[in-house]
């Protein structure tokens, strides 16, 4: 039985040991040594709700200014999964108030 994981780019279900993603060609390997804001911006729009959330809280707590489009863009795309919204207003409430307010204007 052949283990399963994501891309980490394009988030197809792939092969575990899979060197490219055989849907969207990703190097895996490359893909892994991203940092980490790289690697929990990409999560933010993963398929999967709980990952989406983990990576939504780790955004708020690094507080990082960066993330703040791609919270409000998650927002609008997941509306009406509740518990998300809430972890990305509590985010959002971590982050510099007025790169807060320019990418909720910007969405």
């Amino acid at each position: 039985m052949t283990r399963e994981g994501y891309c980490p780019e394009c988030f197809a279900r792939i092969p575990i040991e899979a060197g490219n993603c055989p849907v969207c060609g990703a190097d895996i390997a490359a893909l892994n040594t991203r940092d980490c804001r790289d690697k929990l911006l990409s999560m933010v729009d993963h398929p999967l709700a709980d990952i989406r959330l983990r990576a939504i809280i780790a955004l708020g707590l690094r507080a990082d200014e960066q993330a703040t489009d791609a919270l409000a863009a998650c927002a609008l795309s997941h509306q009406t999964h509740v518990i998300a919204g809430l972890a990305i207003v509590d985010s959002l409430r971590r982050m510099p108030r007025a790169a807060a307010q320019q990418a909720l204007a910007r969405r």
